[in-house]
């Protein structure tokens, strides 16, 4: 699990290193309240 403010960029280097799917849910930042994203892969 990856928690970023830059999920794209991570998920196509993923996608392209590992040869495998990625999830991406967004997400709020519980102290700072700014938006981010989680990226699961498995």
């Amino acid at each position: 699990m990856i928690v970023s403010e830059y999920p794209n960029e991570i998920c196509e280097a993923l996608s392209d290193t590992l040869e495998s799917g990625v999830t991406r849910v967004d997400a709020t930042g519980g102290y700072s309240k700014r938006l981010k994203s989680i990226v699961y892969f498995v």
